[in-house]
């Protein structure tokens, strides 16, 4: 496990798809719009991934991390199959507070429906929130909702664009913003929950 320092309040954990370092115009979209926030840090998948960038090595390191920042709000942000493991890791117990996922692949392209990549996500309880471009070759909106059976912690937004997400800085401003909003929501209701579940005391 690389060494990560812990005192964030909000941590975002970043991970590729199987195209990393492809797609790495992704992370750095996020990086420069999320890690500026105050008491916020974006890590990169090369930041906690030791540099095993498989299927079970990646969930395994994101598994590594929700416990190093246990204390903090942890967004993991996953393009494509990093996604996949978010969602994943999540249904298996990591500590995550919401799930970002961009460009989820519900589908291989010319190929059948594979109940690894979507039976997870009638279970998940994890608030995830799903960008979903409306010409993905992996599926888009209006088939996950048609096709696949979704937990209600799971909403899908469409966005104008292919699996590669090649969008406009504006449009990566928007995704930002709502990403923040998401996460924001899902601090406040973890935070109310937590209150909630401590025993009341009686004043003296």
């Amino acid at each position: 496990m690389l060494k990560l320092p812990r005192m964030k309040n909000r941590v975002f954990l970043y991970l590729g798809g199987d195209s990393y370092p492809h797609d790495l115009h992704v992370e750095e979209a996020l990086r420069e719009r999320l890690d500026r926030r105050p008491g916020a840090r974006f890590y990169g998948q090369r930041e906690f991934c030791d540099g095993d960038f498989g299927f079970e090595a990646r969930k395994s390191a994101l598994q590594r991390a929700c416990g190093h920042f246990a204390r903090s709000t942890v967004v993991a942000i996953g393009r494509s199959s990093g996604g996949r493991i978010a969602t994943q890791a999540a249904v298996e117990g990591a500590g995550l507070t919401t799930i970002v996922a961009l460009g989820y692949p519900f589908r291989a392209p010319d190929a059948a429906d594979d109940p690894s990549r979507t039976r997870h996500l009638a279970e998940i309880r994890t608030p995830t929130l799903i960008f979903q471009g409306e010409a993905d070759v992996y599926g888009t909106r209006a088939m996950a909702l048609a096709r696949y059976p979704l937990a209600p912690a799971i909403r899908i937004d469409a966005l104008d664009t292919d699996h590669e997400l090649r969008l406009t800085s504006e449009n990566w401003d928007m995704i930002a913003h709502r990403i923040e909003k998401h996460a924001d929501d899902q601090s406040w209701r973890a935070r109310l929950v937590r209150a909630l579940s401590r025993p009341f005391r009686h004043p003296h």
